[in-house]
């Protein structure tokens, strides 16, 4: 290409010196006006192309809070009423018998220290026995359930996770997005999406290392690009969000005034190339 020349420039200039230009082109009016776009055989719609998934690792505050993960708000609150219920009862139970008897706070501790290093004193009366069974059967039942799903969350794994699940996800964040500013595309899309563009790279293979190495958010690419990237070992992490954000194809290119005899034998290769594939 020469010094500040556009690829469609680029394109008018090198056609008129071919019977048939085989890479792929999307098509413009002013390609269109200078040249015979054949009909596209590359699916280039636009796809939103997320970075590798990335593991969302806890905070030293969360781990430390992670003993009371098993049970929820409502569960915790419950145990609570419950030691203090029962420490009232126990009260109740053995108010006025021995020495101890009738001391309220007494028993609501005797019975949280139960709970949290195991073991009651003495009961003072046969209700209170049956009562501090009853609290201890309950309390077995209640460790045993805390212990089982107090394993299960030290051991869980995080999940690998993308940050945005859309356009507008994007939009809101204002997350850097890159794309292929010399495509013919970019106007379409800076024209539909208020996103933060971030054109700078030369092609497919620098957006695709700028999403690896994080220097891009995310990325709106033609699929045929996309699908090449991938099959690249050190891009075969990313991934595409949602479906494709609009329709296009590209194809070959040929003289105007080859039209008729290069662009519609190609065409009817192509539809029986296409008719073939279909059937098998």
């Amino acid at each position: 290409m020469l010094v500040n020349e556009t690829y469609t420039d680029y394109l008018l200039r090198t056609v008129r010196k071919a019977d048939i230009w085989l890479s792929w082109w999307l098509r413009t009016t002013e390609r269109m006006d200078g040249a015979t776009m054949i009909n596209g055989h590359v699916d280039a719609s636009g796809v939103l192309v997320a970075p590798p998934p990335k593991m969302k690792s806890k905070s030293m505050l969360d781990s430390m809070f992670t003993l009371f993960a098993p049970f929820d708000a409502w569960l915790w609150t419950s145990i609570v009423v419950m030691i203090v219920c029962s420490g009232i009862i126990d009260w109740v139970l053995e108010y006025g018998a021995g020495d101890h008897g009738g001391k309220m706070k007494s028993s609501i501790y005797e019975y949280a220290a139960g709970v949290l290093w195991g073991g009651f004193p003495d009961p003072l009366s046969n209700l209170s026995a049956i009562w501090q069974v009853v609290n201890g059967l309950a309390i077995m039942v209640i460790v045993a359930a805390y212990t089982a799903n107090l394993a299960s969350f030290l051991t869980m794994r995080p999940e690998p996770s993308i940050a945005f699940g859309s356009v507008q996800d994007l939009q809101a964040s204002r997350a850097r997005v890159c794309s292929i500013g010399s495509y013919a595309s970019q106007a379409k899309l800076e024209a539909s999406f208020d996103l933060a563009w971030d054109d700078s790279k030369a092609g497919y293979s620098e957006i695709g290392m700028g999403l690896v190495d994080g220097q891009c958010d995310a990325a709106i690419l033609s699929k045929v690009d996309y699908e090449t990237m991938v099959t690249d070992g050190t891009m075969c992490e990313l991934s595409t969000v949602g479906p494709s954000l609009y329709h296009e194809v590209g194809g070959w290119v040929t003289k105007l005034d080859n039209a008729a005899c290069i662009q519609r034998s190609i065409e009817a290769a192509l539809h029986e190339l296409q008719a073939l594939l279909a059937v098998n």
